[in-house]
């Protein structure tokens, strides 16, 4: 079964698109929850039979990200989304910081720097586009674009303490969550809900960013075993 999942998965995620893109509200609320279900399940079930530590903070994250689709379903419940997708962050950084703590040699402050850079230009930017429109909300929204971008440079962090090919794909999937993050922030804020083909774009990024992200995990997981 475990073999068909990232199908299903793909499958789904279509769906989910073309709901988007039609403006089929029932079928969106049919399909939206079960996203991060059958990714998680195939974390899962390619992590037996041994969950170490670092499966258990990815499985958690992908929980939180479930329950963040599901509050950002209704218009009402941005915050508790936010606040949803936040603590997702944070186990993702949890469980990177494991691989970059397993380090033999601890990488210099100024090659920190360097890889904590872009992000954090990229951060700002943004945030100075935002601040204007941001008004009750600029605590909540500082705080989470201040916590995904720790995810972000923890991803880049990982390098040279993972295989090349489990970091170039946590970092493109930390890179484009951080896009779709971005568009969702762009349009709620700043173009007020009408920013065209915004939830196009945020669901294609984020749905291809979760899959990196846990296509990543396993492959650093795999090598583990090995």
């Amino acid at each position: 079964m475990k073999n068909i999942l990232p199908f299903v998965y793909l499958v789904l995620c279509i769906i989910e698109i073309a709901a988007e893109f039609f403006e089929l509200q029932l079928l969106r609320y049919l399909v939206k929850p079960t996203l991060m279900i059958v990714l998680a399940f195939y974390f899962y079930q390619e992590s037996k039979p041994d969950i170490s530590s670092f499966a258990k903070k990815i499985l958690a994250a992908l929980v939180f990200s479930w329950g963040g689709d599901v509050f950002l379903m209704f218009p009402g419940l941005f915050l508790p989304g936010l606040i949803s997708f936040l603590i997702a962050h944070v186990f993702y950084i949890l469980a990177f910081f494991e691989n970059i703590n397993s380090a033999k040699e601890k990488r210099p402050l100024s090659n920190t720097l360097l890889f904590a850079l872009p992000f954090l230009i990229s951060t700002g930017a943004l945030f100075r586009i935002l601040f204007p429109s941001l008004g009750e909300m600029m605590l909540p929204v500082a705080v989470y674009t201040s916590v995904i971008t720790v995810m972000g440079i923890s991803a880049a962090l990982r390098f040279g303490t993972v295989s090349k090919e489990s970091f170039r794909l946590v970092l493109s999937g930390a890179v484009i969550f951080m896009l779709s993050d971005s568009t969702i922030a762009l349009n709620k804020f700043l173009y007020n809900g009408e920013l065209p083909y915004a939830r196009i774009v945020i669901m294609v990024t984020y749905l291809l960013a979760q899959y990196l992200i846990v296509k990543g995990c396993l492959k650093f997981l795999s090598l583990q075993k090995s």
